[in-house]
């Protein structure tokens, strides 16, 4: 999947803001790598669940715009959770089942240890 932001007009703004979130959540203390995340399927409370960039979030109903990497930690970002207010949410890197990359052929296999 080539990297896209939800709701950007073309590519020059979505480099833009893009930059912007990912500022907005290092300045909450995260440690971000610069891994352009599409994809997270996961495991949370014995359900699979999977947020990717551009679809519906099923833990706040709400468009996922972003997603980070910091360390041992996911960092999903809708509107209100770490794109215009607030911390995003956080997913364990020991509960990925697969991560997929903007730009990336093959899909991950987890457990992932969190170094992307």
């Amino acid at each position: 999947m080539k990297f896209f932001l939800p709701a950007a007009s073309d590519e020059e703004q979505a480099e833009r803001v893009y930059g912007q979130i990912k500022e907005f959540v290092r300045s909450q203390g995260h440690q971000i790598s610069d891994a352009r995340i599409y994809s997270i399927t996961f495991n949370r409370n014995g359900r699979t669940e999977t947020d990717t960039v551009g679809e519906i979030a099923p833990s706040n109903g709400e468009h996922v715009v972003a997603i980070f990497n910091a360390k041992d930690l996911y960092l999903v970002c809708t509107y209100s959770r770490g794109v215009a207010m607030g911390g995003p949410m956080l997913t364990g890197a020991y509960q990925i089942q697969q991560l997929v990359l903007f730009d990336s052929p093959e899909p991950e296999a987890a457990p992932h240890n969190g170094s992307q």
